[in-house]
């Protein structure tokens, strides 16, 4: 029994020691496992600090493995448990690297395969979606073999697209700031320079570039409008450049205000441009605008602004206003270089000291002005002829063949007019009554003057009005052979104006060569007398009509090729157009008159020597060209029977155009006396009131209806 008992005794000691041992285990498994799950749970936390450590600086984790070849890709996801995971073999992998990147990929990769290279760290651009992406891919072998070969390579990749733009702006604005042609400058508050580019010290002329210097050391700086700027404002200003050499050049510098990225301190950045070119072009442009560029006088503007400042400084002054006589037939029959030149040397007299302290200008072509500091009347004279005689001292060095002179109308301050315009135009009114004179003449304006310069200008005007509507009348005056019977008519232009009535031709054609009109005009002589010619021809008569050409016609550049239309046109014979040309025609450039001339003749053309004997050189042109007909001038008609001296010189012409095989025509013949003294002669057709009068074309057919 008492075996039982201490068998009983001893079970139940072991029965106790285990439950004692299973609570021990117990309570260190549940401490254990507390343990375990502090552990794991701290883990997590790490993890997710990890996780999100990754998500917030956009890093993912990648592996490769080398028994599968293959990388892993783990991107993860905030505020989830989930991550992105892309598992792909290398060669996929450098298969999307862009080629451009792809062997500097490779190679870094090799070198860290190789043990060369402690580290994978490469960026490159990886497709995605229809463009490229730059990863930037960092990490180590975190695994090896037996043979201390790679197993495993883990690490970290980030998109780095956005920070390679902004490196690639910072180095650009750096390389532009650096290579800038414009000087480009970073300064303090105060000045002093932080930063500046190689080129504000090329502008400066400074070999050292230290930036330890003040701006204003070189620039004159608006210290106001620097202390006044606020951020992000810009504002330029004016300025000059002092250079080390103590040179001075114009610059524009434009300021503006920034803060740095610390936002503590102001900066200001200063682009300073050289405009040394763009101030030459301003203060040519204001030439320009003040000054004629090929005399270099003062133009309209400027002269009217100087007679402003006159009226400020002097209580009264004179206005010359001088036109050129002949520079039309100059510029017109010469070269305009010729024209050109006499214009300068014109210039050159005006402002020489001979005329005081005055103000010369260019009112416009062959116009100029003379503003003189005085209305004393001998003085203003003695200045005028000065002038006259200057421009005729400038014709006869340039060897014009054209008499150049001055007509010169005299205006004054405050008597004429007290406005400027108006001063100018009394000037110029007063011209034209020098004009009137005779040319090379000067006149003083009153209100005499006034008005016949506008009558002039009115008269100019309708003129040019007849002109444009063709409203000119052309009468026929008939030419007779020895018998008297009509082999030729010239036509003769008239015109009627409805303002000024009767206007003779000695009054308007002058008046249309003066103001370009002569071409115009020549025209339309032609186109009546090719209308007369067929005219003529349905009423039996089939003779020649002669027409006037100026010599501004016969130099026209088109004037053979127009004529030679007309004629095609009209079906008209050529030869029986004989067109008349006088000695002013070959003044300037004989050369080219003789050319159109034989031109002319060789068309089939009759050309004809107007007032032959009036020039000096008639038998040199003779000589030089072959004219068809000579028409002899009505001075040595006049006074035939009582001057022996016209007898005799008349004699010696006629003699020798019959001697050269040429036809003559004496013009002017008003008696019977006359008729029969030019036909002992030998003159071949005769022209004048005794045969016949200028008369509209209806009647000159009825003069030869009755003649038959």
């Amino acid at each position: 029994m008492s075996d039982m008992n201490e068998d009983y005794e001893s079970l139940e000691k072991v029965l106790i020691h285990e439950r004692i041992a299973r609570k021990k285990s117990e309570r260190i498994l549940t401490e254990q496992s507390k343990d375990l799950y502090e552990s794991r749970a701290e883990l997590l936390k790490i993890q997710n600090k990890l996780e999100l450590a990754l998500w917030a600086s956009n890093e993912s984790i990648w592996e490769w493995f080398l028994d599968t070849d293959k990388i892993m890709i783990r991107r993860y996801n905030r505020g989830t448990d989930t991550a992105y995971e892309e598992t792909q073999t290398l060669d996929e992998f450098w298969a999307k690297i862009h080629p451009n990147d792809y062997e500097n990929y490779r190679l870094q990769w090799l070198r860290h395969l190789d043990g060369d290279a402690e580290f994978v760290d490469i960026t490159f651009r990886v497709k995605a979606g229809e463009g490229y992406r730059w990863l930037r891919l960092r990490g180590r072998t975190v695994e090896l073999d037996e043979n201390k070969e790679p197993l495993r390579i883990l690490g970290t990749s980030k998109d780095v697209t956005d920070i390679r733009k902004a490196e690639r702006s910072s180095r650009l604005i750096a390389s532009a700031f650096s290579s800038s042609r414009d000087a480009m400058l970073i300064l303090q508050k105060n000045k002093q320079i932080m930063e500046a580019n190689s080129a504000f010290f090329t502008l400066i002329n400074e070999e050292n570039h230290s930036t330890d210097i003040d701006l204003s050391q070189y620039i004159k700086l608006t210290e106001r409008k620097i202390s006044n700027l606020k951020l992000h404002e810009r504002m330029s200003e004016e300025s000059e450049v002092v250079r080390a050499d103590r040179s001075a050049i114009p610059v524009e510098i434009t300021y503006s205000k920034f803060e740095f990225e610390d936002g503590e301190k102001d900066y200001i950045v200063a682009i300073v441009r050289d405009i040394t070119e763009r101030k030459k072009a301003e203060n040519q442009l204001n030439r320009m605008a003040m000054y004629d560029p090929l005399t270099n006088l003062h133009n309209r503007n400027a002269f009217q602004n100087k007679l402003d400042e006159l009226q400020d400084e002097i209580s009264e002054f004179s206005v010359l206003f001088i036109d050129l006589d002949g520079f039309k037939a100059v510029n017109d029959t010469m070269t305009h270089e010729i024209g050109d030149e006499l214009l300068i040397a014109v210039s050159k007299l005006l402002r020489s000291s001979q005329f005081g302290n005055s103000i010369a200008a260019r009112w416009g072509g062959d116009e100029f002005l003379l503003a003189i500091r005085t209305c004393e009347k001998s003085k203003i004279i003695e200045y005028s002829r000065q002038v006259i005689n200057g421009i005729k001292n400038i014709g006869d060095k340039l060897s014009l063949p054209v008499r150049v002179s001055a007509s010169i109308g005299i205006a004054s301050y405050p008597e004429n007019a007290t406005d400027n315009q108006a001063l100018i135009r009394a000037a110029d009114a007063a011209m034209y009554g020098a004009k009137a004179l005779g040319k090379s003449a000067y006149v003083f304006y009153d209100l005499n003057v006034e008005q016949q310069a506008q009558q002039k200008i009115s008269l100019l005007a309708e003129l040019k009005k007849a002109i444009d509507t063709q409203s000119l009348d052309f009468h026929l005056q008939g030419q007779f052979d020895r018998t008297e019977t009509p082999v030729c008519a010239e036509i003769l232009c008239r015109w009627q104006s409805p303002i000024h009535g009767h206007v003779t031709p000695s009054v308007f054609i002058p008046l249309a060569e003066e103001n370009g009109l002569a071409f115009a005009l020549g025209n339309i002589a032609i186109d009546a007398a090719i209308d007369f010619l067929t005219l003529l021809k349905s009423y039996g008569y089939n003779f020649r009509i002669a027409v006037n050409i100026s010599p501004l016609h016969l130099m026209h550049p088109d004037f053979l090729m127009i004529i030679a239309n007309k004629i095609k046109n009209a079906q008209v014979n050529p030869t029986q157009l004989e067109l008349e040309v006088t000695e002013s025609s070959f003044i300037g450039d004989a050369i080219r008159a003789s050319e159109v001339i034989n031109n002319l003749r060789s068309m089939g053309f009759k050309v004809a020597m107007d007032d032959f004997g009036t020039g000096y050189s008639s038998f040199s042109y003779m000589r030089q060209i072959d004219f068809d007909i000579i028409k002899i001038d009505r001075s040595f008609v006049i006074d035939l029977e009582s001057d022996q001296k016209a007898d005799l010189l008349l004699r010696g012409i006629i003699n020798i155009c019959n001697d050269l095989g040429v036809e003559t025509v004496a013009e002017g013949i008003e008696t019977e006396a006359q008729m029969m003294l030019l036909k002992d002669m030998g003159v071949t057709n005769f022209q004048g009131f005794f045969l016949g009068r200028p008369m509209p074309i209806s009647e000159f057919v009825y003069s030869l209806k009755n003649s038959d």
